[in-house]
C-alpha cells in the first residue's frame, strides 16, 4: 500500500463520495427503466 499523501480520513471522505454518487446514478438509471418499460 503507497499512502502518498492521502491520509485515511481522506480516503474514507472520497469512498463515500463514490458510493453515494453510484447509489444516486444506479436508482436514476432504474427510475428511467421503469418509465421506459411503462412508457409503452
Amino acid at each position: 500500500m503507497n499512502k502518498k499523501n492521502d491520509t485515511p480520513d481522506e480516503k474514507d471522505v472520497f469512498a463515500e463520495k463514490a458510493k453515494e454518487y453510484l447509489d444516486k446514478s444506479s436508482k436514476e438509471m432504474e427510475e428511467q427503466i421503469i418509465d421506459n418499460i411503462w412508457g409503452f
